[in-house]
């Protein structure tokens, strides 16, 4: 049964913690007084807050210790977007230790606000971090909490409001780019775990938490200048939670509640090492997989994507051949995702005409299993109903996936929508017949999958829609739909 969230509300990180739940500091810990910059090799219980910092917060630099924080506060000096600030510290930086902790306290007004380097069954917990927002561009920085080509850390039982301008909480490999301009060699994560965390307003758009029919567009109060609907900080990701490989393997993202972020709530994207430095004809990704054995339980991941002008509540994301690299064996079961502006759950596809020879079926995520969830009243739909807002959505190349026992009524567009790929003209247009229906790509469509016992009502177009023709290689049984587009979806 899914996890019923606490209440949203924002309170201090030892408040969090009061009472029975809170945790005793280790025998061993020694009170101290720290500044700005100190590092730490021994338990250490604060007994001040520290900052405003300029700099790095604390470094953790010894394995097998506890920091606490001890409800004390670790404040650095925010970026300010448009001022030319470039502020790129860390609050709390875990440098290349393992079995060592942060907890009970506040961390905000960094680039990032927790950050794991090169370790290992490290922890972070009972923490509030909050507005910690990188500067724009070539930053590795802009995560609440991150973990970066590390191994066996959780990240459980926090607070994590506001950060950005990449995720709230994020797992990572890399950084691509070397200060030479080569290319970083393949990094790795495996097993890292983000457990019964609230993620909230990750969203540094200018027009953040639009609401499900709201007008636009919107007046952001610093400018009082109208903007359209959707704008954002520029090179944004406005993610949630964001399990980001390449070679990032075996995670776990249970029970965790996931709102207001800009863009998805969960994201899952395989991506490459060197993809954003060459030319896409040149990426090759060799010696890359990509996120695999990926697990997404219980969470609820609800009214994400109102920042800009998309977001899933969990997406798995698949890149094109020109990447050559998949997300895929990944298990989304017993997730909650309402209310989301582009829809529930997506498998999805990226690229799949960038190269001549790169066939949709070799782009999305593939092998993945979506089980057991509940995805309803998503799209956007301001006044008119659009193809936006689908309970679970498989792009063109979704293959070998089991979609099966989902409960998906109240979507803008279909309950399950299988689909194909549009055809595009010369100039980028989409293709269209007489009717003005799309035109699709002949063999593009999402195949070979199995959708079981799934369940949906009220949907603005279809409760489950296949487009390929006659079904293609899927296989749908034992469904309880009231619309379907073509008779072999009710199996």
């Amino acid at each position: 049964m899914f996890r019923v969230p606490r209440p949203v509300t924002i309170v201090p990180a030892l408040a969090m913690i009061a009472g029975s739940i809170a945790l005793a500091s280790p025998a061993s810990a020694t009170p101290q007084t720290l500044t700005c910059g100190s590092t730490i090799t021994q338990n250490t219980l604060l007994r001040n807050d520290v900052g405003p910092c300029s700099g790095t917060g604390i470094t953790i630099a010894a394995s097998n210790i506890t920091l606490n924080l001890n409800g004390h506060k670790i404040v650095g000096t925010p970026n300010t977007f448009g001022s030319g600030s470039a502020s790129d510290n860390v609050g709390i930086h875990f440098d290349s230790v393992s079995n060592s902790r942060v907890m009970n306290g506040e961390v905000s007004g960094f680039a990032a606000g927790v950050r794991i380097d090169h370790g290992s069954t490290n922890t972070v917990m009972q923490m509030n971090v909050h507005d910690n927002i990188s500067p724009i561009g070539g930053s590795d920085n802009g995560d609440g909490i991150s973990v970066w080509n590390s191994s066996y850390n959780t990240v459980r039982d926090n607070v994590v409001t506001h950060n950005g301008q990449y995720s709230g909480i994020s797992l990572l490999t890399g950084p691509y780019s070397l200060t030479d301009g080569s290319v970083n060699p393949a990094q790795t994560g495996t097993g890292n775990m983000i457990i019964d965390n609230r993620v909230i307003d990750n969203n540094v758009a200018v027009c953040s938490r639009m609401v499900k029919g709201a007008p636009a567009p919107c007046t952001p109060a610093a400018t009082g200048v109208a903007v359209p609907f959707g704008s954002q900080i520029p090179g944004s990701n406005d993610e949630g939670i964001d399990v980001n490989g390449p070679n990032m393997t075996n995670s776990v993202v249970r029970g965790n509640y996931v709102t207001d972020s800009g863009n998805n709530g969960i994201m899952v994207n395989p991506s490459c090492h060197d993809a954003f430095l060459l030319p896409k004809e040149q990426v090759t990704c060799l010696g890359d997989v990509g996120n695999v054995g990926t697990l997404i339980q219980n969470n609820l991941s609800d009214h994400n994507g109102y920042g800009r002008t998309t977001g899933f509540g969990i997406n798995l994301f698949g890149m094109g051949l020109s990447k050559a690299i998949e997300g895929s064996f990944d298990t989304v079961k017993g997730n909650t995702t309402d209310s989301n502006r582009d829809g529930g759950i997506v498998l999805y596809s990226s690229s799949c005409n960038d190269l001549p020879n790169n066939a949709a079926a070799q782009c999305a995520a593939v092998h993945d299993t979506v089980v057991d969830n509940t995805s309803s009243l998503n799209g956007l739909s301001l006044g008119v109903n659009t193809s936006q807002g689908d309970g679970i959505e498989m792009s063109a190349g979704a293959n070998y996936n089991d979609v099966s026992h989902n409960t998906l009524n109240g979507n803008d567009s279909d309950g399950i929508g299988v689909e194909m790929a549009q055809e595009y003209d010369s100039n980028g247009n989409p293709v269209v017949d007489a009717n003005g229906n799309p035109v699709y790509i002949a063999g593009s469509g999402a195949s070979n999958n199995t959708l079981v016992g799934n369940e949906a009502m009220g949907n603005h177009y279809y409760d489950g829609e296949d487009q390929n023709p006659g079904c293609d290689n899927n296989h749908w049984f034992h469904s309880d739909f009231g619309t379907v587009n073509q008779p072999c979806v009710l199996g």
